[in-house]
Formats: C-alpha cells, structure tokens, sequence
C-alpha cells in the first residue's frame, strides 16, 4: 500500500514542477488545518452548548419544584383567608369599583 501510495506521489510530482508541487502541498496543509480548528470549535461550541442545556433544564426543575410548594403552601392557608382577617391587615371595603384605561395607565373612579 505504502508503495503504492509513494509511486502516485512520485508520479504527481513528475507531472508538475516541484515549485508548484510545493505550493499545492503546502496549500492542501493549510487548508486541511483550517478545517481543523473550525471542526474543533463546532465539536467545542456543541458541546459547551449541550451542557448549558442541561443545566437550564436542571434550574427550570428546581424552579418549577420551587412553584409547587409555593403553590402547596397558599392552599394550605386560603381556608384563612377571610375578611375579618384581611380587616386585621388594614385593608378596607371598597365602596365603588375602579376602572383602569391600559393606554395612558390610568385609574378612573366612576363618581
């Protein structure tokens, strides 16, 4: 194989002159490093990728356990809620509702 492989390089640099030889070789070599690198930085970038994956899906677990207990916790206590306790707060009843407008932002009280 090897002698096959030298008699097809002996063969191309007999057909070519040795100074372009050269430059195709020396043009091959910095072509196939080019590639290279730019294969290393996608297997690198994918890879850095997938993990950050994975720790975005480990938060949004944590976050998602997080909401469930607090969803847990304001079940527990809604029983509790009531308008004597809510009276206990400082909160007050209301005598007439209260619209708002969504464009300026504006609370309108219907007198």
């Amino acid at each position: 194989m090897t002698t096959y492989i030298q008699k097809n390089i002996e063969k191309a640099q007999n057909a070519v002159p040795h100074s372009v030889f050269k430059k195709i070789v020396s043009s091959l070599v910095v072509s196939v490093s080019g590639l290279f690198v730019v294969y290393l930085y996608l297997v690198g970038a994918l890879t850095f990728s997938v993990i950050e994956q994975k720790n975005v899906e480990q938060n949004l677990k944590k976050t998602t356990s997080a909401m469930g207990t607090v969803e847990l916790s304001y079940l527990g206590q809604e029983r509790g809620l009531t308008k004597e306790y809510a009276h206990s707060l400082g909160f007050v009843d209301y005598s007439q509702v209260a619209y708002t407008d969504m464009t300026h932002g504006l609370a309108i009280n219907s007198n």
